[in-house]
């Protein structure tokens, strides 16, 4: 039984680490099939129906406010150490303080989105040297091709110029704006 970087097997049982990490996806049904498979992956382990927290567009201020606070705090005060977020969660909030890794489950088509997504870790007073933002890329799928090559471009300019250009990013909205056809 391999576990993930945030679990580790000690005597038996399964203990958490003080590792936090942000999932994000576009979709509902995917927010829902992420969840359902981690909480299938750490059943048993610590804690763990206080593991996951979902940050989503139904989710109250209320609620807001409570997972922000529980995932930006110390792993000692918390057991919160995965947060599934969809796209409500891609701006206005910071969650750098306890998180250095955050994975894209899917790519949106507009790369400043992505960028966003990217902010809520990579941001002034994160105390890590390095943050991780991941995405997944299947070689089977040909829309997979084109948003290589978007998520490769946008890297390039964000590293080479500090953010995306107003202009180059409205010229990859246009161009992105129809959708990839497979006809």
């Amino acid at each position: 039984d391999e576990m993930c970087p945030y679990v580790t097997a000690r005597s038996g049982s399964k203990k958490w680490t003080n590792k936090k990490l942000i999932i994000f996806t576009e979709w509902d049904d995917t927010k829902r099939y992420i969840k359902e498979q981690i909480e299938a992956a750490i059943e048993g382990s610590d804690d763990f129906e206080n593991r996951i927290g979902v940050y989503h567009g139904p989710t109250s201020i209320k609620n807001r406010e409570k997972i922000k606070k529980a995932f930006n705090s110390a792993p000692s005060d918390s057991p919160l150490r995965i947060l599934i977020c969809t796209d409500a969660a891609r701006e206005g909030l910071n969650l750098q303080s306890q998180c250095y890794n955050l994975f894209h489950f899917d790519i949106p088509s507009n790369p400043s989105r992505m960028e966003q997504r990217n902010g809520r870790i990579d941001r002034k007073l994160q105390p890590a040297d390095k943050v991780y933002c991941h995405y997944f890329l299947y070689n089977q799928r040909p829309e997979d091709k084109v948003l290589k090559t978007i998520a490769e471009k946008a890297e390039r300019i964000v590293k080479e110029l500090g953010s995306m250009s107003p202009i180059v990013e409205s010229k990859i909205i246009k161009v992105m704006s129809g959708g990839i056809n497979r006809g």
